[in-house]
């Protein structure tokens, strides 16, 4: 009568109420939830303004950034292969979270503090340490939580794993949702030290909630239950390889032997080697063949942050009254996860297998890695039309020029340079278009600037000649304007790159100054009254100034009193000339121009979400069913194996996008077109290895693991570790991670895809 009341106790627990069930969790797995919470906002709200710290702070290229940004998500997918080794093999899992999480909260008090200017000054020694220090803590303990958590139920518990394990991975989605939501908006809205955006606070809350996630973890101490290292099997399965190499090259690596069918069956030559091991190993082999191909995806998915956030700089997020931040965009992953999962398993796949399509588990993952690529064709076509707002760069034997009358009269001019034509007339404050010139061949050309109507009908000085000098690759301005009756002319160089910040860039020059004079202007916004001073060297100008974008008023000062000029609005990405003239005619006896060098950000950031949704469906057809067939397909002493090698794919894929930044393959559409096409030629290959694949009957599998359970029944603890344990791993990616999921639970759902 026994089992029938095991089974009478199951269904009570079914019966129960969601209230109910959380009311019978062991009281120290809410800390654990917490300290999971904490950690993953820490984690990616830190991420999410990396790439941009790296460009407006440290001043980094796009192309070097982007390298730095996919070392430290390399690295962070390392060190869990460690973490592992020393929680298995040394210290346990409660010590091991314990001492790398304080390494893990140095790491980020470290970039928290080093972002402040007097601290850091804005060098590049901080954020090294800082991100050395988080890739280690947020790797080390990534295999550790999960599965610690699971040890907290006891054979009486067992039930609630599941609950507990879907309420673990609502915490990361809840932790990385908020972050990437609110960490921006502290980056971008406060500003703080002197600065338009404020990093230091950025940085900071994530170093608290890291802070609170070990404090949380350090509280729930005297209540939890540990259970003893008792080795890892990565180490074990790589001595067994070790051994089979090594016993087949002393036999001879072209001789064959009958009873050594597969290569690794030669480290039965070594009497410590166990058969079934051998065989376990084997069938890892066969899956991790199929892993090859794989780290392209991730090269793919994790450019979210960074390729894609430094080409949503690139555009506008006008919204209405609101402004959508460029590192705002990545909430769009987690959240569309948590909709396409359940639409793809209560809806898309049953409608697909009454077609008789992507019924296999690798015919999905190719589906994944299609969409993946599509998502990237998107980008690209994208990039395309961002571009074409872009103003024309010069090519390095060219140099373009333009034009602005700053004389209070209409000019001639009179070059070679002039597209051809001889004669240029210009209005007041008029201006050219860009002509594209052969440096070498107009250089030094003459030019002659006419302006009758400046000067008395009796002056028969109204003009000034000069020669022009040209610039390979750049793009100059020649100003016109009258000084003490005298006409002049000024060569200026135009700065044609955007505010690395998504502000406008402004360079003003007041032409009436001489070259030795320091003239003030400020900015005042009519929003929020801040006010920016702007220190004109002349007609020399201000230099490329980074400003805000938002409604101003222009103010001189002038015998300490400030006088308005005029009204100016600047846009998200324009880059513009503002040229201060004396005007007799107006009231305060100066007047204001502004002329667009590069115009503003024209595209919608919203345009970034068709790609976002087909990456993130391809994520879901990839990951979750990769999980899904990995754990499914192989032995169960061999999980934490597959963990190891699926983790080191996305470090790898990593390692793909730092090698082709360094290439440089020229514009970003070029390369997002590369990297659809390498997911392409992959997809075939991987196409190629799943057709050859030979599932492994998911009877056999569960009459095998049915054995080894029946072994394992006297020590509860043991059985949890097998279902759960050490190998137990985090979502990659905010994917739901069906290593969490009890083994029964995977092999009905490999009985159904297969």
């Amino acid at each position: 009568m026994k089992g029938y009341e095991t089974i009478d106790k199951k269904q009570d627990v079914l019966q129960r109420s969601f209230k109910e069930k959380i009311a019978s969790f062991p009281k120290q797995v809410f800390f654990i939830l917490g300290n999971e919470f904490c950690e993953r906002f820490s984690y990616y709200g830190m991420k999410a303004i990396l790439t941009l710290y790296f460009t407006q702070i440290l001043l980094w290229s796009f192309d070097y950034s982007t390298a730095v940004y996919h070392s430290f998500a390399m690295v962070c997918y390392f060190t869990p292969i460690l973490g592992a080794m020393i929680a298995d093999g040394w210290l346990g899992k409660y010590k091991t979270i314990l001492f790398i999480s304080i390494v893990y909260a140095i790491g980020n008090i470290v970039m928290a503090v080093t972002s402040i200017p007097a601290v850091g000054n804005n060098q590049a020694w901080g954020p090294a340490i800082g991100l050395a220090l988080i890739a280690f803590g947020t790797g080390g303990i990534k295999p550790c939580v999960a599965a610690f958590g699971g040890d907290q139920f006891t054979s009486d518990h067992v039930d609630l794993l599941s609950m507990f394990f879907s309420l673990f991975y609502f915490a990361i989605n809840a932790g990385s949702l908020i972050s990437t939501f609110v960490t921006p908006i502290f980056r971008s809205d406060v500003h703080c030290f002197g600065d338009d955006s404020c990093f230091p606070l950025a940085f900071g809350v994530p170093a608290v909630l890291m802070i609170v996630a070990l404090i949380l973890f350090v509280i729930g101490t005297p209540l939890y239950r540990n259970v003893p290292p008792k080795g890892n099997v990565v180490y074990e399965v790589m001595k067994y390889i070790f051994r089979a190499i090594k016993s087949k090259s002393r036999r001879g690596w072209c001789t064959t032997h009958t009873d050594r069918r597969h290569w690794m069956d030669y480290a039965l030559d070594d009497p410590d080697c166990e058969k079934q091991k051998v065989d376990d190993i084997k069938a890892v082999l066969k899956i991790l063949l199929l892993y090859i191909p794989l780290p392209v995806f991730w090269a793919l998915f994790d450019q979210q942050g960074s390729r894609w956030t430094l080409q949503a700089t690139l555009m506008t997020g006008k919204l209405g009254g609101w402004v959508i931040k460029p590192d705002q965009m990545q909430v769009v992953n987690p959240l569309l996860i948590l909709a396409f999962i359940p639409i793809f398993e209560g809806i898309i796949y049953p409608l697909l297998g009454k077609c008789y399509l992507l019924r296999k588990p690798l015919q999905r993952m190719s589906a994944g890695m299609l969409l993946a690529a599509g998502a990237f064709v998107i980008a690209g076509f994208l990039q395309i039309s961002i571009d074409a707002g872009e103003r024309k760069i010069p090519s390095l034997s060219q140099t373009s020029i333009r034009v602005i009358n700053g004389a209070p009269c209409d000019v001639i001019l009179k070059s070679n340079i002039f597209g051809g034509t001889d004669e240029l007339n210009l209005p007041y404050l008029g201006h050219s278009p860009y002509y594209f010139v052969d440096s070498m061949a107009f250089n030094n050309s003459d030019i002659k600037v006419d302006a009758p109507n400046c000067f008395p009908s009796d002056d028969n000085d109204t003009s000034t000649r000069g020669k022009v000098q040209l610039y390979n690759g750049e793009t100059i301005t020649l100003i016109t304007t009258v000084v003490e009756d005298d006409l002049i002319y000024h060569e200026h160089k135009d700065s044609l790159e955007k505010s690395r910040k998504g502000n406008a860039i402004v360079n003003l020059y007041f032409m009436p100054g001489n070259i030795t004079g320091q003239y003030i202007f400020y900015l005042n916004n009519t929003k929020n009254q801040e006010s920016r001073k702007l220190v004109a060297a002349g007609y020399h100008g201000t230099g490329p100034q980074d400003i805000p974008p938002g409604d101003y008023e222009v103010l001189f000062e002038v015998n300490n009193r400030l006088r308005l000029i005029g009204n100016l609005t600047l846009d998200i990405g324009e880059v513009s000339t503002l040229v201060v003239e004396d005007d007799k005619d107006s009231n305060n006896g100066l007047v204001m121009a502004k002329y667009v060098v590069v115009e503003p950000n024209s595209v919608s950031l919203l345009w970034q979400i068709p790609q976002y949704a087909v990456i993130t469906m391809g994520e879901v057809m990839f990951s979750v069913t990769g999980l899904e067939f990995s754990y499914s397909q192989a032995p169960a002493s061999m999980k934490a194996v597959l963990q190891a090698a699926w983790l080191l794919t996305v470090a790898f894929g990593n390692l793909i996008v730092i090698v082709i930044s360094i290439i440089d393959l020229g514009d970003q559409a070029t390369e997002f077109f590369m990297f659809a096409g390498l997911m392409g030629v992959v997809v075939i290959l991987f196409s190629i290895l799943a057709y050859f694949y030979k599932y492994e009957d998911a009877k056999m599998q569960e009459d095998i693991e049915g054995e080894d359970k029946k072994k394992l029944v006297s020590d509860p603890d043991e059985k949890r570790r097998t279902s759960y344990g050490t190998e137990t791993v985090e979502p990659v990616g905010g994917v739901v991670n069906p290593a969490l999921v009890p083994d029964e639970d995977i092999r009905e759902e490999e009985k159904t895809s297969l």
